[in-house]
């Protein structure tokens, strides 16, 4: 029997698999869509991109030439009075061609809703093998681990428990009644992160559908 971490591997590649195989179908990378939908939605600066991304300026900047070079977005630079005294910033939008490519990628994403449900059934069946269902994470991203049975210890500062949960994380790591922690692969590993691995902690990293 594979252990919850093998599982949750192999649920979370298989839902990057999926994505990437949707969106290769529209000249599209998972990270180029979910950028487009985000400037969509109101986040059109490189600042509110990276806050909603967790991506660095330099990674961000280079998704965004990319959606520049496919002519899938407009770049204009903001210009107010304190944006002349400092560095001025840009604002994107989707042209037509960038409005079409994301109709279709959207299309293409309802289609896959119907094969989440496969995951879904993956993902309750790990919950139920498996007799420690506590999972300590670096990212809310995976709270939504919770509607399947597990138990999420969330030590992300955007985490209104986070000083409880860094202490909790601390005790199972240190008394090895949980070894991993889940986070991320592009999630900085932080000072709180080096001490829980100091405690006992294994890193294990999933990949980020934004990159």
């Amino acid at each position: 029997m594979k252990s919850t971490k093998e599982n949750l591997l192999i649920v979370s590649k298989s839902y990057q698999a999926l994505l990437q195989k949707r969106a290769k179908q529209v000249n599209l990378t998972v990270a180029e869509w979910q950028l487009l939908r985000l400037i969509v939605e109101g986040y059109n600066t490189q600042q509110l991109l990276a806050e909603n991304t967790n991506l660095d300026v330099s990674t961000l900047s280079r998704q965004l030439s990319r959606l520049d070079a496919k002519r899938l977005i407009k770049k204009e630079v903001i210009r107010t009075e304190e944006k002349i005294r400092s560095r001025p910033a840009s604002s994107y939008s989707l042209n037509e061609a960038g409005q079409a490519s994301l109709d279709k990628k959207n299309q293409k994403y309802e289609e896959l809703k119907l094969t989440m449900s496969e995951l879904d059934a993956e993902l309750k069946i790990v919950a139920e093998s498996t007799s420690n269902k506590r999972i300590i994470t670096a990212d809310n991203a995976f709270k939504f681990l919770e509607k399947y049975g597990f138990e999420v210890i969330s030590i992300s500062y955007s985490d209104e428990n986070s000083n409880t949960n860094i202490s909790k994380a601390k005790n199972y790591f240190s008394t090895k009644t949980n070894s991993y922690l889940f986070k991320l692969s592009d999630t900085e590993e932080n000072d709180t992160i080096k001490s829980l691995v100091s405690s006992g902690a294994t890193i294990v990293n999933v990949p980020n559908m934004y990159t």
